[in-house]
């Protein structure tokens, strides 16, 4: 009433008008600054690499999600189990139908097995591998290839392989896919190409280089993924796409395989400053493969405590982030559907063929004894 005795009615009309265009200006500008705020997003990846689950392995998962219950987890799963059908298809259902739960995200594992690849109608090679020893055909018997190339592999091959894992979860009720994880870590653009062309829009699979110097510079791999880098240099932040693909993701890997505390530590800290410098919430993958846990646990939980206590001091808070893939079914996961095996697999026998040779505690083995129960 005051604005109105003060002005005309037109003045009036059009000093309300400016000034709510200017509240809503500012609050926008307020709002993007809130979203332009730094944050970190602390992803554990779980990779189920498509060897034989161990059951004590989903023991030690269990207990990590039970120490860090509000951290979604995002699941590397790879369609090999599903391609060889049989008993291994059906196991891993029933455990990995288990261990998702709400609000998780499921990736595509991609390694180049024997049964996926000829199952893609590709014809496979014994080499190159990642440690530069050509599989043995022997070792064939029921499955072999995690430790095989894609540098065998031409794109359309690689892309054929893709299509039909993103196919095969599908089917099983493991939902649209729309981030990829290569086994070999950075793996070449072309190979992300071929992701890419199979409607897959984000690579999660880069692993922070530093990280590899003292365990895999003897390897393949290890120079592998330095020629790659050269296109793709994870300290430069405006450089987020290969050929469409996001790989922001891959930017701060930390493999809990390798097991450097120190090293992840350092890690969590550069991934934090640059945040903090950039005002951008940046994700942050601690990844484990599932076979693998038991020897990893100790390292995941550190890591991830890490995580949680460098935010905190820096005052950068912990952001949930969302699942791309949220259109997958658990009773169909574990129901899957009924396909005729490739080859005709026995799970012991696949346990023995393609879990590497270790020693297996008491402990160890009485814990299965218990999950068994």
């Amino acid at each position: 009433m005051l604005l109105k005795s003060l002005l005309p009615n037109s003045d009036a009309v059009r000093f309300l008008s400016l000034f709510a265009t200017a509240v809503t200006m500012n609050c926008s500008v307020i709002e993007n600054q809130a979203v332009a705020r730094p944050g970190v997003e602390i992803v554990p990846v779980a990779v189920w690499q498509g060897k034989t689950t161990r059951p004590w392995s989903l023991g030690v998962l269990r207990d990590i999600r039970q120490k860090f219950p509000n951290m979604r987890m995002a699941h590397a799963v790879s369609a090999v189990p599903l391609a060889r059908g049989g008993e291994s298809d059906q196991g891993f259902r029933n455990k990995f139908a288990k261990i998702i739960q709400p609000g998780d995200d499921i990736l595509l594992h991609v390694a180049p097995w024997k049964s996926l690849v000829e199952r893609s109608n590709v014809k496979f090679r014994y080499e190159p591998t990642v440690f530069g020893i050509a599989v043995n055909p022997e070792d064939c018997a029921t499955d072999c290839g995690l430790d095989l190339s894609f540098n065998a592999f031409s794109s359309s091959e690689v892309s054929s392989i893709v299509a039909k894992s993103k196919d095969i979860l599908a089917a099983d009720g493991f939902g649209q896919v729309k981030a990829v994880f290569f086994d070999e870590g950075v793996v070449s653009g072309s190979v992300r190409s071929a992701a890419l062309g199979n409607g897959i829009n984000e690579d999660w699979s880069g692993v922070e280089m530093t990280q590899l110097r003292g365990t895999m510079m003897r390897f393949p791999v290890y120079n592998w993924n330095v020629a790659n880098l050269e296109s793709f240099p994870l300290n430069k932040l405006d450089v987020t796409l290969s050929d469409g693909l996001n790989l922001d993701h891959a930017r701060y890997g930390i493999q809990a395989e390798i097991g450097d505390l120190e090293s992840a530590t350092r890690i969590i800290k550069n991934a934090i400053e640059t945040a903090i410098k950039s005002d951008r919430t940046l994700r942050l993958p601690i990844v484990f493969n599932i076979e693998d846990l038991i020897h990893t646990q100790t390292f995941v939980e550190e890591a991830l405590q890490k995580a949680t206590q460098i935010a905190g001091e820096m005052s950068v808070p912990i952001r949930e982030w969302r699942a791309l893939n949220s259109s997958w079914d658990q009773d169909a996961i574990k129901r899957g559907v009924v396909t005729a095996p490739l080859v005709a697999v026995h799970s012991s026998d696949h346990g023995r063929a393609n879990d590497e040779a270790e020693f297996v505690s008491d402990d160890e083995r009485l814990l299965s004894i218990e999950l068994a129960h």
